[in-house]
């Protein structure tokens, strides 16, 4: 078990108990999407969204340097996200980051650490299915097979539904109209039960 990692030994990332094994690989879900929005050049950190007003915060980050120097960088948010651009009088727009760590509280609930428990003690691969319903903002080809020679394939995570743009470039984050929709739902990510019978695998006596 890797240092740092609640649980202890009671949670296994990629293993095997007495009865079945499993193993993980990523899954790139595009969950990162930039988002252009108009700014007040006289007054930079107001921006506009759906014909409203709105004031970025501004958090003040503080990093530390060689010989007991430090340094401080402002870091600006919006509702969307971060500004990962600058923020400095006569811009006309920024671009804000928004992705699964800056949705507001409770819009997308993940349970990765309870999983890896679910996994740990699941007995046959029915029971990895619900395990791998917990992982919501990790993407992962989770593969596993038991004692009774069934082997399931899922893919894990939340991609999100996009409305009114695809998010394969910047979009125009001052509409208010692009927003996610929800996000796609477990049932309906890909996933096999016995591919052997799919005629997708050779059987294992021949492996």
């Amino acid at each position: 078990m890797p240092r740092g990692i609640p649980g202890g030994s009671s949670r296994i990332v990629i293993g095997h108990n007495d009865s079945m094994a499993w193993g993980l690989t990523h899954v790139e879900i595009d969950c990162t999407d930039l988002l252009v929005l108009r700014v007040d050049p006289d007054h930079p950190t107001q921006y506009q969204v759906d014909g409203r007003t709105l004031q970025m915060e501004r958090e003040e980050l503080r990093f530390g340097l060689p010989q007991g120097k430090s340094k401080s960088l402002p870091l600006f948010r919006t509702i969307y996200g971060p500004v990962i651009t600058g923020v400095e009088k006569g811009i006309e727009a920024v671009v804000a980051l928004k992705w699964y760590g800056t949705l507001p509280g409770g819009e997308l609930a993940d349970c990765t650490f309870d999983g890896f428990g679910s996994l740990s003690r699941a007995r046959n691969v029915e029971e990895t299915l619900q395990a791998g319903r917990h992982f919501a903002i990790t993407g992962q080809n989770l593969v596993v097979a038991d004692k009774k020679s069934h082997i399931d394939w899922h893919v894990t995570g939340a991609p999100p539904l996009r409305k009114g743009y695809s998010g394969c470039l910047p979009a125009d984050g001052s509409s208010g109209t692009m927003n996610w929709a929800g996000f796609l739902p477990y049932t309906r990510l890909p996933s096999c039960v016995d591919p052997r019978k799919e005629g997708l695998l050779p059987p294992i006596s021949a492996w």
